[in-house]
């Protein structure tokens, strides 16, 4: 029986021990499996869309963004990026995000309103500073706007509400002036803009600026505006002096009115930003911050050669008096009424540009 209890009782602590032993490995593989969680060898390839050429510097700043991030992440991270609206038209790129089509865009603040009324402050004309001789004022206006928490930290923190994670925010080229075909056409005061009819892209603020002006507002993709204005369809356009530039648009005459701004953040889908590695994800952030700052100086330097291009090309600019700048704000107040009436924390966004 004493023989019989001891094998029992022996058999048990073989048991008791095994069992301890198990857990002690298991425990280890665990913490093995955390511990590289950060450093993980498996490679992340994110698909990215964007609507410009590789010659604008919107794409040239998607493809340093891509560089900056494939080196940071020693090749962790790959990021294929499709231009000039291959994956995606500009318009589908922020559902394209939001129904995983794509993982990140270089889309803009026009963009963004469409799923986040707020961004609309943007759309607001005259709302910042702007020197058509130093492009620094717009550059700084913006840039401390973005700053501001009832300004573009608000802006950024609706987008994620929205499932969107903004990963750096470059300033617009400069703001949307107004470009005609001909001179016969040029806008000289708030009288010449009766009548026109002129291409814009935001929503129903842009077309609610114009229709206080007197013009007509003609939402026009990107890819249809040159032939627009070729074939006389449109009189002119929003565009910036950059944007001009760059794409050779067919126009004879602009006007420094800043009838609308933008921001250029890039973009990923909150979900798949959310299920990267942290170290991953600081990797991409502070990407997006570098490559702001290159932006800031690229287009501080792009801007006076796209001035002088147009001048040599015979452009004629046309700066608008003290006098007739009044009058433009005066017309246009009621586009900040709608805007206040129907965007929530409206009040807050423009008083916090205001404010700078």
């Amino acid at each position: 029986m004493k023989k019989k209890l001891y094998v029992l009782g022996l058999m048990v602590l073989i048991l008791l021990l095994a069992a301890c032993g198990s857990e002690e490995s298991a425990g280890k593989e665990t913490k093995k499996g955390n511990d590289s969680a950060g450093t993980s060898d498996k490679t992340y390839v994110l698909r990215a869309s964007h609507s410009y050429s590789g010659q604008e510097i919107m794409g040239k700043l998607a493809n340093s963004f891509k560089e900056e991030v494939e080196k940071q992440s020693k090749g962790r991270l790959k990021i294929e990026v499709y231009p000039s609206a291959q994956l995606l038209p500009y318009d589908q790129e922020i559902p394209g995000l939001l129904n995983g089509q794509i993982d990140m865009a270089f889309n803009g603040s026009s963009g963004l309103s469409s799923i986040e009324s707020a961004f609309d402050v943007l759309a607001l004309p005259f709302l910042f500073d702007y020197d058509p001789d130093n492009f620094n004022v717009a550059i700084n206006s913006l840039r401390d706007y973005m700053e501001q928490e009832n300004g573009g930290k608000l802006l950024l923190k609706k987008t994620e509400e929205r499932g969107i994670k903004p990963l750096g925010t470059f300033v617009g080229a400069d703001p949307g002036l107004i470009w005609t075909r001909d001179k016969e056409d040029m806008v000289t005061n708030k009288d010449s803009m009766k009548g026109l009819k002129v291409r814009i892209y935001g929503g129903k603020l842009v077309l609610k600026t114009f229709e206080s002006l007197g013009s007509s507002g003609v939402p026009i993709v990107s890819t249809e505006l040159i032939p627009a204005l070729q074939q006389g369809i449109i009189d002119g356009t929003i565009a910036s002096i950059v944007q001009t530039a760059d794409r050779d648009l067919p126009v004879k005459a602009g006007t420094f009115l800043p009838v609308v701004y933008s921001i250029n953040p890039v973009i990923m889908s909150k979900a798949k930003f959310d299920q990267l590695p942290a170290d991953l994800q600081e990797i991409l952030l502070e990407a997006g911050k570098t490559i702001q700052e290159q932006n800031d100086e690229m287009l501080t330097t792009h801007y006076k050669e796209a001035k002088s291009k147009l001048e040599a090309q015979g452009v004629e600019l046309y700066y608008p008096t003290d006098e007739e700048m009044s009058e433009y704000k005066k017309a246009a107040s009621p586009v900040y009424d709608m805007f206040k009436e129907t965007v929530k924390d409206g009040q807050k966004l423009i008083e916090a540009a205001q404010s700078n």
